[in-house]
């Protein structure tokens, strides 16, 4: 136990030393936001939306092209919501 007490404190008193950087951090711009975002919506709701085709097909139940585009918007609306909001931080 005391072994991991120590670490704990040098992690503690290593952070608490730390010097800031000099080098100021450069954000990315608009544009490369916006394309992760449209990647990290859109690619997830498409593999998801023909997981629901294949398996609705494969059933025997194949859903309708609205189904379908009502299923995926609500994915990529989601998704956009969360990598949006954890991107903005």
């Amino acid at each position: 136990m005391t072994g991991q007490t120590e670490t704990l404190m040098y992690t503690a008193i290593d952070t608490a030393t730390a010097q800031p950087s000099a080098a100021p951090m450069r954000r990315q711009g608009l544009s490369h936001v916006v394309l992760g975002l449209t990647i990290a919506s859109l690619l997830p709701a498409l593999f998801w939306t023909a997981i629901v085709a294949v398996v609705g097909h494969s059933i025997g139940s194949a859903p309708s092209l609205a189904t379908l585009m009502v299923v995926a918007s609500g994915i990529t609306a989601f998704l956009a919501l969360v990598v949006g909001s954890i991107v903005s931080r």
